[in-house]
């Protein structure tokens, strides 16, 4: 054989081998694929629900400083960056893609809310000039925002779950609550 055709064919080898590594894999069967965005769904509902139990003191007219905010906060992002960056490298099937598509909308709509709503807890909860009562008032508005601007995602990604596991004979995984 000669050396032109070896080294082409090394050449396609190398580059299929690169192709394969550089991806996430073969796509999961759909019960693991359902299964892997329950489970990062229920990582980043455990960070929620921590960063509301340190904020809860302040719902009740209570004082949370701005330092244990602050680090709530902090905790919280990088448990979502954590979460979101694993959606963006989950191999589906494409039966999955809009499941896969109505989590990533999911999570996008989660992150304005970090980077909103919640943001704007931390900060009300860090405001010196705000009595306990006027704090507390203000954190519980944002919270029914968050659950009011979290409801139509989470629906459609609920919808897209339920879809996904009647098509693949699947019982939907349990969504643990925000």
């Amino acid at each position: 054989m000669p050396t032109v055709y070896r080294f082409a064919g090394g050449v396609v080898l190398v580059g299929a081998i690169l192709a394969v590594a550089a991806c996430d894999g073969p796509p999961p069967k759909p019960a693991i694929f359902n299964d892997r965005i329950a489970r990062n769904n229920d990582k980043w509902n455990t960070a929620v629900a921590a960063f509301k139990g340190t904020m809860e003191p302040v719902t009740r007219g209570g004082t949370v400083s701005s330092a244990q905010a602050n680090g709530a906060y902090d905790t919280l992002e990088k448990e979502f960056t954590a979460v979101k960056r694993a959606s963006h490298h989950m191999p589906y099937s494409s039966e999955g893609w809009n499941l896969l598509q109505k989590y990533q909308a999911y999570l996008d709509n989660e992150d304005e809310i970090l980077h909103g709503e919640v943001k704007q807890v931390v900060n009300t909860v860090g405001d010196g000039n705000l009595s306990a009562a006027d704090k507390s008032r203000k954190v519980s508005d944002l919270y029914n925002s968050i659950q009011t601007r979290s409801k139509k995602a989470w629906d459609d990604l609920t919808t897209a779950q339920r879809e996904f596991c009647k098509v693949h004979n699947l019982t939907p995984s349990a969504a643990t609550g925000k």
